[in-house]
């Protein structure tokens, strides 16, 4: 019960109540039906009325956003934005592009609404438009929250809110605190979430007090209630969430608001759930699936029957009667299946994981053991789906940090250069002037001097100028490389996460370490362990290359081995190389190119119960020490991914485990590295006779040892690349 509530209440967070406010485009007063409307704007095209057809393109451009027609609604701003700019009118000109700005975030285009919210910014600052200011602010803050970058997000969301205090208006002060309430809910901190959306609240109170029937600040003021409600749930505060949910859904049934009606029926019904009362749930759930059908709106749909499945799939298991249990398996069974076609006619793979999950519980419960399992695999196939979508998305949301963050430097390093040049011509007019007068004062008595002054003036100015352009080049280039050095921690964060615990692999390895050293920030050196069925299978890494690309090939190479091992339940060596390599060649479409990237590895299969250890290797080996003796166990002679070869087989070699052995995979930045007395490689016979020095010792001393003896080998060398080094008693 406790886990489904509390991915109900995430639910809720990330689909209830949102609401963007702002400057035109969102809150729109009612128009001409829009055939009526087009028609009128052909005829004053063919009229060239320029002032009507501005007004007529905002608002059937405003009509087809509210339809969901993006495209078009693009076509007919970016018309009425060229209309403005012919006849000048900059007051006219900046809504557009704001509107073009939300059109563009809406499609998730947010470098294209990043680039018109700041021209839309710059425009309203020259027109000293403050409001306007305001909400192309949050326009950009908005690109960052949906990007999930916070920081920047809540940056630009308190400069709005500064200039939303500078001009007094309230609706937009609440229109901002609202906004800064639901970032904090975004972040986790819910304390200052709920300061914010109750000041929000006072303020839409307050404008209600003077206009009872403004559409802004009821839906405000009723998604204020909402999101306060939402929190409330969370923290099982259950008899205020209530209250506040019937309160917004009175106000959303005054404006007609049927998606947001279903979201309060629904987050009620969860409430009673919790509560144990399924009867009044049921009801709420009901109603809330009517008025999300009223309003077409798929994933609410998806979520309320997924809802009543949880509830009649709980209240069968408490149930004692066969008969009653297994009429509420069956309703269950229908309810879960329904959510199923709505979450897959949209693509909504998190509720379709959820939804294969509780089928599987209701099939087990059936005796229907086969179609239970079918359902648990479609369940984490799904579920890895939505894993590896997050991981795509957290890479995509590094770039566009770094893109975005480009985009505001280079408009800041125009601003700059026209600045500049503005001074530059006051300071010439100003020298011209007083080079005439200085002509007209000296011209009979100085005039060859003069002409010696005007030469070196000259000069000295054109050095000054060559010393401020090197100057303003060296800013610029350091400001890069910052920009350019943040990119790739943040890139080291993502890859870091990808990296299994290495408390998971001493679960099943108790003697076992991993010396892991990249060369740069990020590394295209990793390490990668999963269980599967009764084999465990543990693997180090070598990609082509170091650093960033090197680390978006371990990026794609751990997604795969993911796949391979733990979605499709490979757990032969050789199958895993050879099936490893055909996903390499198709992602990076070898066949076609000349692309030669790939990967050097070693991996075993262990079968811990009976003492078996599997190997294959592309290009690089296994050591093992058994008895006092080193055996080196060479990989095949091609890599993961293209190759000459005529063969795409890898050789399976198996270990018998008859007595303690230390098992030892490494890639070739250890036995590369220069170094000692002389500046020579390592090699890899004297680490063969290091880690015959000291395999007797425990798992962890012999990384330290490893560690200290390559950085001591190394002294004031660089490390020429990345270094991982695996080890494992058994």
């Amino acid at each position: 019960m406790y886990i489904r509530f509390v991915f109900s209440i995430f639910l809720l967070l990330t689909f209830g109540g949102f609401s963007v406010f702002g400057q035109e485009g969102v809150f729109l007063r009612d128009s001409d039906p829009l055939q009526l409307l087009i028609k009128k704007i052909q005829q004053w095209e063919k009229d060239e009325l320029v002032d009507s057809l501005i007004i007529g393109y905002k608002e059937i451009g405003s009509e087809y956003f509210k339809a969901n027609q993006p495209d078009s609604a693009l076509a007919y701003y970016n018309k009425g934005a060229n209309s403005a700019r012919v006849i000048n009118d900059l007051q006219k000109y900046a809504p557009f592009l704001y509107n073009i700005s939300l059109v563009y975030l809406h499609q998730r285009d947010y470098k294209s609404a990043l680039k018109y919210a700041l021209e839309a910014y710059e425009t309203d600052k020259n027109l000293n438009d403050k409001e306007g200011m305001a909400a192309s602010l949050n326009s950009i803050a908005l690109v960052y929250q949906e990007s999930e970058i916070y920081d920047k997000a809540m940056e630009y969301r308190l400069s709005a809110l500064k200039l939303n205090v500078e001009t007094g208006q309230i609706l937009e002060l609440a229109h901002g605190n609202y906004n800064l309430g639901f970032l904090y809910v975004k972040l986790g901190q819910a304390d200052e979430a709920v300061n914010f959306f109750k000041t929000a609240e006072k303020q839409y109170n307050s404008v209600l007090k003077k206009d009872n029937k403004n559409q802004e600040a009821l839906r405000g003021l009723s998604d204020c209630q909402y999101s306060l409600g939402g929190i409330y749930t969370y923290e099982k505060e259950y008899e205020s969430a209530t209250r506040l949910f019937e309160q917004a859904l009175s106000l959303k049934s005054g404006i007609n608001d049927y998606s947001g009606i279903g979201n309060c029926y629904r987050q009620l019904g969860l409430i009673y759930s919790a509560l144990g009362n399924s009867e009044l749930s049921l009801a709420y759930y009901r109603k809330a699936l009517t008025n999300k059908y009223m309003a077409k709106d798929s994933k609410g749909i998806a979520l309320v029957y997924y809802d009543m499945g949880t509830l009649y799939l709980e209240s069968g298991m408490t149930r004692q009667g066969q008969r009653d249990l297994k009429s509420a398996l069956e309703d269950a069974s229908n309810y879960l299946n329904n959510s199923l076609v709505k979450a897959k006619g949209i693509s909504y793979k998190e509720i379709i994981s959820e939804d294969y999950r509780l089928l599987s519980t209701v099939a087990k419960l059936k005796g229907e053991f086969k179609t239970a399992l079918e359902y648990h695999q479609l369940h984490k196939a799904y579920a890895d789906s939505v894993f590896e979508a997050n991981m795509l998305k957290a890479a995509e949301n590094a770039r566009i940090r770094y893109e975005t963050d480009k985009v505001i430097q280079d408009n800041k390093l125009k601003e700059i250069e026209i600045n500049r040049q503005q001074t530059v011509g006051y300071y010439l007019i100003g020298l011209i002037i007083l080079a005439l007068f200085v002509v007209v004062v000296i011209y009979f008595l100085y005039n060859s001097k003069k002409k010696s002054n005007r030469l070196i003036s000259y000069k000295n100015e054109q050095l000054g100028v060559q010393n401020r352009q090197i100057a303003r080049q060296k800013k610029e280039i350091e400001e890069k490389n910052i920009d350019l050095t943040d990119s790739i921690n943040y890139a080291k964060n993502i890859q870091d996460a990808m990296l299994e615990d290495i408390t998971k692999l001493l679960k099943f390895l108790p003697e076992a370490f991993i010396l892991f050293k990249p060369k740069d920030i990020v590394s295209g050196d990793f390490y990668w362990f999963g269980k599967k069925n009764n084999r465990f299978i543990v693997s180090a890494i070598d990609c082509t290359g170091h650093g960033v690309p090197g680390a978006f090939m371990s990026m794609l190479g751990n997604s795969f081995l993911d796949s391979i091992v733990l979605t499709k339940g490979e757990t032969s060596p050789d199958k895993i190389l050879e099936t490893l390599s055909e996903e390499v060649q198709e992602a990076l479409n070898q066949s076609e190119t000349e692309n030669k990237d790939g990967m050097d590895m070693a991996l075993c299969s262990i079968d811990i119960d009976n003492r078996i250890v599997e190997f294959a290797g592309a290009k690089n080996p296994l050591v093992y020490i058994k008895r006092g003796e080193v055996t080196k166990v060479k990989g095949d002679k091609m890599p993961i991914g293209i190759t000459a070869h005529e063969s795409s087989s890898f050789t399976n070699h198996t270990i018998e485990v008859d007595e303690p052995t230390c098992f030892y995979m490494f890639s070739d930045g250890y036995q590369d590295q220069f170094g000692g007395p002389d500046g020579k490689k390592f090699m890899v016979k004297k680490l063969q006779n290091l880690l015959l020095e000291i395999h007797q010792k425990p798992m962890a001393e012999q990384k330290e040892i490893l560690d200290r003896t390559i950085e001591e080998w190394m002294g004031d060398e660089e490390q020429v690349d990345d270094i991982i080094l695996l080890g494992f008693r058994m």
